[in-house]
């Protein structure tokens, strides 16, 4: 028990289970504008009214499911370096969210009304930013604050202004090169993968952790394997139904 309780307060799976928590009221939402839309629409609207309403439940989705990759990762950027008592949590927001991004592609196929593909570049999909990032939004929210607050405790990256300065914008210019640098190597990364792979974070990630356990659940030891890793997450806080919701859809 003891040591069951070491493990569970060790600070990175606190922060992931503290971002869950903040996390959980859109989670609700989600569930509870579902449950309007595919229950109590149908019984009170006619058909007509039904595609209408549906705009309604469209846009509660795309504010919590459909950005809760993009929204976990800066979460986790400030419960990880508020858990290690960092004076900014919010640079590590932003550091988190900006280290996401430019791990995404910069080109996506997108598919219009007439079913036709396209390659379009300018912008950022729900498919990236929602449950399909879950995974990536965890890691680089962990990778990229953990970056930060080492370099950040380097005194030669820091720029004291001194004088009359205001706190903040001193706080600001202290922080400058840690949080360039951190996004710098991100970008790299991300360079390197596209360069030499042809490929990015999310869909690496996609590929390489969430296909294959699509392919093991629909077996009786995998199912079992799935929900007993859930019911492990549980332990620490961590809803296994927001971590396993996409590896369990084809069941």
């Amino acid at each position: 028990t003891e040591a069951a309780m070491k493990f569970g307060a060790e600070v990175h799976l606190r922060s992931l289970r503290d971002a869950f928590s903040i996390m959980m009221p859109l989670f609700i939402l989600a569930g509870l504008a579902v449950l309007i839309n595919s229950v109590i629409f149908p019984r009170i609207l006619s058909e007509s009214s039904l595609q209408t309403a549906g705009y309604w439940a469209s846009s509660i989705a795309n504010a919590t499911l459909n950005v809760s990759g993009f929204i976990l990762c800066g979460i986790i950027g400030f419960t990880l370096s508020r858990n290690k008592s960092y004076s900014s949590p919010y640079t590590c927001v932003m550091v988190a969210l900006a280290s996401l991004i430019v791990m995404m592609p910069q080109t996506l196929k997108i598919s219009g009304i007439d079913g036709s593909e396209v390659s379009a570049t300018g912008f950022l999909s729900f498919g990236n930013l929602g449950t399909t990032s879950m995974f990536a939004g965890i890691i680089v929210g962990l990778l990229s604050t953990e970056l930060y607050l080492k370099l950040a405790k380097i005194e030669k990256l820091k720029i004291n202004l001194g004088g009359d300065v205001p706190p903040q914008v001193n706080t600001s210019f202290n922080n400058m090169i840690p949080v360039m640098l951190t996004i710098i190597i991100f970008s790299l990364v991300s360079f390197v993968l596209y360069v030499v792979f042809n490929n990015d974070l999310i869909t690496l990630i996609t590929t390489l952790i969430q296909e294959p356990l699509r392919k093991v659940n629909t077996s009786l030891l995998g199912t079992v394997l799935i929900y007993s890793f859930g019911n492990l997450l549980f332990t620490f806080g961590i809803h296994q139904t927001v971590v396993n919701g996409t590896i369990l859809e084809p069941l």
